[in-house]
């Protein structure tokens, strides 16, 4: 029976007041409901954007602006080192939220003559790009371990054996390192390691790798150690009209006036990279005695720059390389970038020991021992009313008084001497009855009609039989109640199953997450919890009615 007359309804006071209690309601939603889609948008989100709560921010910027993609797709090639990323684009970003994509077109010649050149570099003139940086999800990681799984058969004692290491799972193999900086780096294909991660390095496509240019470290030399950021100095000692620092390159051979030759020869012998020098004289490679001209600064942009129709000045476009490799590929980037933290969570949570097993059989363990264990107890203070049963009753209401923490320790040392740590026995037992849901259920069970029982004791019924077939099926509302409070606390624990189930293999998803976030950053750590909501969020979404009906009818009855 409705509370408000249909004809009362129809007042004006009345609608205000129905108004009135349905924009209370809608501000309560979307109090509850905004949080969590910012949790979801920040779990989209990277390095440079986790933190944007702009008026926008539930949408991160890059799913529907093509120059913030562009900026993703840098941060996520380059590592977010801004250094790498101005090398490649010729630029002086002075912050990874600051680049932008490239206003001028490139000659498309010029364009396709820059990409089919790096295909053919060998692979020491290229480093891999796309890597882990900041804790972030890195795609070369992802491809790289499950090329390792399948290379192994998903065994990881093998890879060890193999490789020498002890790693303890595939999601923690790092590959070698590519010290491209160093001038006289070189790959030591003789480890098996190093051999298979460039065997790997040729499954990858030509986007995902960097190729290695000297012109920007030559520039960073002259303006930092030679002329202290003074580009008219430059131009003084050399004789030139430089405007900015991007116009100079490293020529293949010593030109220009003394002091422009003296730099380049310094530059060359001592910082460019040993594999990029050529000479006829092995002395000049490693000191100033010899002729310059012998000397030749054999440079990937140089041997670019030597091929018909490329002039000598050209600077190699990578920035309209990647834009165009942006736009042509953007929808797939943003579902990969939108995607990326969540599928990292999924992995780690299905490849860490048995978090997802060990958590279904603890809330199916959890819920089947409350909905049997508080019933009958308070079936048996509700069918037989004892003197002392509200003494008991306050007894079990006490024990919501003290915090979970203060039973923590007492429990972890009764179940230590019992044997059962590292069990799911550890994880039921402290827990397998609630003072509260014994308070609850006592309740409803003294509101249910006494003209039942009594007809069922005179049908010779036993009270295991009229627990059965009255109790039970009447109280079935308040029994999804308990089991749902049952579920959400165990699948919500992690403290209390950290400390008595100290063994990995017994880890619950909670506690996985909870390890995860000592290593991961805020982003990953809003999708893992994002994800973590969704079976609490999904069930409760199907039980709403089956809530309702515990809430509602207690009151009635």
């Amino acid at each position: 029976m409705p509370h408000i007359a249909v004809i009362g309804s129809r007042s004006p006071k009345a609608r205000l007041g129905i108004a009135a209690i349905y924009a209370v309601l809608l501000l309560g939603a979307i109090t509850t409901v905004y949080p969590f889609l910012l949790m979801v948008a920040t779990g989209m989100k990277g390095q440079n954007d986790y933190n944007d709560f702009t008026p926008g921010a539930l949408v991160p910027r890059y799913l529907y602006d093509d120059a913030a993609l562009f900026q993703k797709y840098a941060e996520d090639k380059y590592a977010n080192n801004l250094d790498d990323t101005n090398a490649a684009y010729n630029t002086a970003f002075p912050e990874p939220k600051s680049i932008v994509p490239p206003k001028e077109n490139a000659d498309p010649a010029l364009l396709t003559s820059w990409a089919d050149f790096q295909k053919t570099l060998p692979a020491a003139e290229r480093k891999t790009g796309f890597g882990e940086h900041d804790g972030a999800p890195s795609l070369l990681l992802l491809r790289y371990r499950a090329w390792l799984r399948a290379r192994f058969g998903d065994d990881i004692v093998s890879l060890n054996k193999a490789y020498t290491e002890e790693s303890v799972g595939f999601d923690t193999v790092a590959p070698p390192f590519e010290r491209t900086a160093l001038r006289d780096w070189k790959p030591e294909l003789t480890k098996p390691k190093v051999r298979d991660w460039y065997e790997f390095r040729k499954t990858l496509p030509d986007h995902m790798l960097v190729t290695r240019t000297a012109d920007p470290a030559y520039r960073a030399w002259l303006r930092q150690d030679v002329y202290e950021e003074s580009l008219p100095a430059l131009n003084a000692a050399w004789g030139t009209t430089y405007t900015d620092w991007s116009q100079i390159i490293l020529p293949r051979t010593a030109i220009g006036n003394t002091e422009q030759r003296n730099d380049w020869m310094t530059f060359v012998i001592r910082k460019l990279p040993v594999d990029m020098v050529t000479t006829d004289n092995p002395a000049t490679a490693s000191s100033t005695v010899g002729v310059i001209s012998l000397l030749a600064a054999n440079t990937p942009e140089n041997r670019w720059r030597a091929l018909p129709d490329v002039p000598d000045d050209a600077a190699p476009p990578q920035a309209q390389l990647d834009r165009e490799y942006v736009q042509t590929h953007k929808d797939d980037l943003r579902r990969d970038f939108a995607s990326r933290n969540f599928r990292t969570v999924f992995d780690y949570i299905f490849l860490h020991g048995s978090a997802v097993p060990n958590t279904i059989v603890f809330c199916v363990l959890a819920i089947v021992s409350a909905v049997i264990v508080n019933p009958l107890c308070a079936y048996a203070l509700s069918r037989y009313p004892l003197p002392y049963a509200y003494q008991v009753l306050l007894f079990l209401l006490a024990t919501m008084a003290f915090p979970a923490e203060v039973a923590m320790i007492p429990n972890f040392l009764l179940l230590r001497d019992l044997g059962m740590l590292n069990t799911f026995w550890a994880l039921i037992l402290p827990g397998i009855a609630n003072g509260f849901a014994i308070f609850l259920l006592k309740g409803f069970f003294d509101s249910l009609p006494k003209e039942l029982y009594e007809a069922a004791i005179l049908d010779g019924a036993t009270e295991i039989g009229m627990f059965r077939t009255i109790t039970v099926p009447l109280s079935l509302p308040i029994f999804s109640v308990i089991a749902l409070n049952a579920f959400t606390a165990s699948y919500g624990a992690f403290l209390f199953a950290m400390v008595v189930c100290q063994d990995p293999k017994m880890w619950t998803l909670m506690v996985w997450l909870y390890d995860l976030q000592a290593t991961a950053p805020q982003y990953v750590i809003m999708a893992a919890l994002t994800l973590a909501a969704l079976p609490t969020l999904i069930i409760f979404m199907f039980a709403q009615k089956i809530i309702m009906r515990g809430i509602i009818l207690p009151s009635f009855k």
